[in-house]
């Protein structure tokens, strides 16, 4: 089963690392499952946390937003998306909110990728 889904999911430009991810769980549909539901709850907070934190010049609070969105995308083999929060992040640590304002979109277009592979890949895996 796993190997189908592989198939599938797996292309050059896929934003998550399936066989990577699979692994990671162990093939089990149940943790996947509850892995992308947990996504699904935090990240959206953590955008908006990292959009008021950037509107208020708060350069720390862009830094802990940054950073908890580059752990969780990492952990879901979202290599790019990880990276683009990373450098949101360093943003953070260097004080230049306007810099990270510049990025917010960019890494939710990213983020969005990762969300909808990670949904398709779970509705394979359910199969």
């Amino acid at each position: 089963m796993a190997t189908n889904v592989l198939r599938e999911v797996l292309t050059d430009d896929s934003p998550l690392n399936a066989a990577e991810l699979l692994e990671r769980v162990e093939g089990d549909r149940d943790l996947l499952q509850e892995l992308a539901e947990l996504f699904r709850d935090d990240w959206r907070r953590q955008i908006e946390a990292l959009r008021e934190a950037v509107a208020a010049a708060d350069a720390k609070g862009v830094l802990a937003a940054g950073h908890a969105l580059k752990g969780m995308l990492a952990n879901l083999t979202a290599t790019k998306a990880a990276a683009m929060a990373g450098a949101v992040e360093m943003t953070g640590r260097r004080g230049d909110c306007g810099v990270a304002g510049e990025k917010v979109a960019e890494l939710e277009r990213e983020i969005l990728r990762a969300e909808s592979a990670l949904e398709g890949m779970c509705a394979r895996v359910k199969q």
